[in-house]
């Protein structure tokens, strides 16, 4: 995982890795930066799986990080990297944290 350089940015490309590969029967919980979001929600036979996946990894990081997911995530489009997600979680992270300081 060292292509996501550590610190922050890692931890919520493991913590979202490891909950839909689950959810979506990946073998592996590791994806880069440059794999294909739509892909990665669809699993390995591109079926949904689990429909609900996303929304539920949603609410598991609104909930560890105390954040609230914008709306506007779901306007994302659907060429969007795995990477360009995590990028905009990490963005309301640290949005959170200007705030609150």
């Amino acid at each position: 995982m060292a292509v996501w350089g550590g610190g922050i940015r890692q931890e919520v490309a493991e913590l979202i890795a490891s909950r839909l590969s689950k959810s979506q029967r990946w073998k592996k919980e590791v994806f880069l930066p440059r794999d294909s979001f739509n892909v990665i929600c669809h699993g390995p036979t591109f079926d949904w799986g689990n429909e609900f996946a996303l929304e539920e990894t949603i609410e598991e990081f609104e909930n560890i990080y105390c954040v609230t997911v914008p709306l506007s995530f779901w306007g994302l489009p659907e060429s969007i990297t795995f990477g360009e997600l995590v990028d905009n979680f990490v963005e309301i992270i640290n949005l959170k944290s200007k705030l609150s300081s």
